[in-house]
């Protein structure tokens, strides 16, 4: 599997709230199974207080939605493009469940804040890449 695959795999996992394990000596890991693995933010929507999994909420040609509540009135975004061509998507607030009140959505698999998202979002989805999003108010 790549990378973007790879990714995509610990996205499912994280935002289904699955028991995270891995059978292998983690002091061994190489740089990019150990970004995949312990990202505190990724972790952090995998083990959320709620502990409720994600719903599939809408499907945008080849790219699935899923949404996971968490505290403090947070939301978990997954965009997954299961094809074989980059997809460009404009993720809609009122079609994931929030308002359109300003709110922030951070990318947390890059680390990086985004956009101020208040209705929609513009996002390019590479094939088989999972983009993960905390959205908070």
């Amino acid at each position: 599997m790549s990378f973007l695959e790879y990714q995509t795999h610990m996205s499912v996992w994280v935002m289904a709230c699955s028991p995270l394990m891995i059978g292998c000596d983690i002091r061994k890991l190489d740089s990019d199974s150990a970004s995949l693995l312990m990202n505190r933010e990724v972790l952090d929507i995998n083990q959320d207080a709620l502990g409720i999994p994600a719903r599939r909420v809408q499907q945008i040609n080849n790219c699935d939605i899923w949404i996971k509540r968490l505290t403090n009135n947070g939301t978990a975004v997954s965009v997954t493009n299961r094809g074989s061509t980059a997809q460009d998507i404009s993720l809609r607030a009122r079609d994931i469940g929030l308002l359109d009140t300003p709110k922030l959505a951070r990318n947390v698999w890059l680390g990086e804040d985004i956009a101020d998202f208040k209705t929609e979002l513009p996002l390019t989805v590479k094939p088989h890449e999972t983009v993960l999003l905390k959205v908070t108010s």
